[in-house]
């Protein structure tokens, strides 16, 4: 497969900009095209992350749908082995996030970036395609302020919106949408929140809702409250402070319903699709013919409808007599049938419980409003998602599409999330009252990211972890704990750490440098 630095046959690599044990990032000369471009592998071995796959052949599929110049173009895909391919248009130029490390774009710079990302979102909505990772590192820009959106790895298509929406909670959590924090089905008005947070970017060289943590970030994007971030905009033409401040709502229905109605704004018009722009054509011709046709056919009918009826009123003239002092009487003709229509009085209707004697009736009544009344209603609202078990059975799936109705009583809510230890409270619920209950996981946990220097195998609290390193953190319940770090070349170092709720601990440690050992 590989020989004289070409790969699959037909890519030389020039040059290696990314590669680790599965993937790898080439610049490459396509040797049958002649022409320049980037290559992306994976090698499917032993792939522990079976979402990579799924993503690899996801962006393949929706970039070849994809033709835009503010769009990075897919030429090739395949497989060879136990590899995937796929090759790009070589662009040359680097990330937004790295453009926007040397300064800030002036007016003119602003309006030719700004209107660049927004065209090809357009498009990519009207091929019914959601980016979904829309950020500074997956926008492209060159030397001449032109731009490509890149990295459709987590962009949906029409037909794969209505996945199941634990699988639906990704991107890059300092630029997702509230409904896609909230696991929720999303639609093109989620790319736009995270354009007006890049938008907000290319003013002010600040995202508006970065915390110290992923857990504060989160918090900030469901519940920062506006004049925090509109304070740094003042400064800013006020129409264009409006529109980023319209793409930043929180409720998705307060911002623009698509990109086409901010292009016209500053009045711009994209055309449609060449697909589109001749199926529309085809489409108007074949309407025209149609109307020209019908009016025919429809002036025919009408003639030959007014003969037919001028022959049939001349014959019902001469055989039917006509009573007119009898107006409850109708024009037959003499061979009809006679209908006749009986009418029910009220009495003759059953009353289904006319049966049951009085005081039954009052006890159903009775019984009837006491269950009406012992029932109370739970709203419960979860990120990243979470099973609801009440009262030891299992009830639903965050997000959930209306409030659970319980009985009058105390409750208990347990709230199961794969990746974090389970959250329980207990609830008292009172009839004819609606409760909500808003649950961050990462705001409930605190986390440890481990660097340890060669390795260790991490023990907290006489429980095994494994060994660093870590692709997660360590996500444990607040609360103090023992920290056992094992090398059987160094022993056992031994200290105490202390976890707060909602926050991540850098724990470094460098087992060369450590002279307080512990031995068993």
């Amino acid at each position: 497969m590989i020989s004289d630095n070409v790969l699959f046959g037909k890519f030389e690599i020039i040059d290696t900009l990314k590669k680790d044990a599965q993937t790898g990032v080439y610049l490459a000369n396509h040797i049958y095209l002649n022409k320049r471009i980037v290559l992306k592998t994976l090698n499917t071995q032993n792939l522990k992350d079976k979402t990579i796959l799924h993503r690899f052949k996801r962006e393949a599929k929706i970039l070849a749908k994809l033709d835009h110049p503010n769009i990075i173009k897919v030429l090739d895909f395949g497989t060879e082995n136990e590899f995937f391919y796929l090759s790009f248009e070589y662009f040359e130029g680097k990330s937004l996030r790295e453009f926007l490390k040397h300064g800030l774009p002036d007016q003119e710079e602003f309006k030719k970036i700004f209107i660049q990302i927004l065209s090809g979102l357009q498009y990519a909505h009207q091929q019914k395609i959601i980016h979904r990772d829309l950020k500074p590192e997956n926008i492209l820009i060159d030397q001449n302020l032109n731009i490509k959106i890149a990295d459709f790895g987590l962009a949906l298509a029409e037909n794969e919106v209505q996945v199941t929406q634990q699988e639906s909670i990704v991107g890059t959590p300092g630029y997702m949408s509230p409904e896609q924090i909230r696991g929720e089905i999303l639609d093109n008005r989620t790319d736009i929140f995270s354009f007006g947070i890049i938008a907000y970017e290319l003013l002010t060289g600040i995202n508006p809702f970065i915390g110290k943590d992923v857990a504060s970030t989160i918090n900030n994007i469901l519940f920062i409250e506006f004049e925090k971030i509109s304070g740094p905009l003042k400064n800013h033409p006020e129409e264009l402070k409006k529109i980023i401040l319209k793409c930043l709502e929180k409720k998705k229905e307060n911002r623009f319903n698509s990109v086409e109605e901010i292009l016209n704004i500053f009045g711009i018009e994209q055309p449609l699709p060449q697909s589109i722009e001749k199926n529309k054509k085809i489409f108007n011709k074949t309407v025209l013919k149609i109307s020209i046709l019908s009016f025919a056919v429809i002036l025919l009918v009408v003639l030959v409808f007014n003969y037919n009826t001028q022959e049939k009123n001349n014959e019902v003239t001469n055989n039917v007599s006509i009573n007119t002092t009898d107006s409850t009487k109708l024009l037959t003709n003499t061979n009809s049938p006679e209908v006749k229509t009986d009418k029910i009085k009220p009495e003759q209707i059953e009353n289904p419980i006319s049966d049951l004697n009085t005081t039954t009736q009052q006890k159903l009544s009775e019984t009837t409003e006491n269950l009406d009344t012992r029932e109370g209603k739970l709203m419960i609202t979860c990120y990243p998602w979470a099973e609801v078990y009440i009262d030891n059975q299992k009830f639903e799936t965050t997000p959930l599409d209306s409030p659970i109705s319980l009985k009058t009583a105390l409750h208990q809510i347990r709230l199961i999330h794969p990746n974090f230890p389970p959250i329980e409270k207990n609830i008292e619920i009172t009839a004819d009252k609606q409760y909500t209950m808003d649950v961050n996981f990462y705001k409930y946990f605190g986390f440890v990211q481990f660097k340890i220097i060669p390795w260790g195998e991490i023990i907290i609290n006489n429980k095994k972890f494994g060994i660093t390193p870590f692709e997660k953190p360590v996500i444990l319940n607040p609360g103090k704990y023992v920290l056992n770090i094992s090398n059987p070349n160094f022993g056992n170092y031994i200290d105490t750490i202390l976890i707060q709720s909602g926050e991540t601990l850098f724990y470094k440690l460098n087992l060369n440098s450590i002279t307080n050992w512990h031995n068993n």
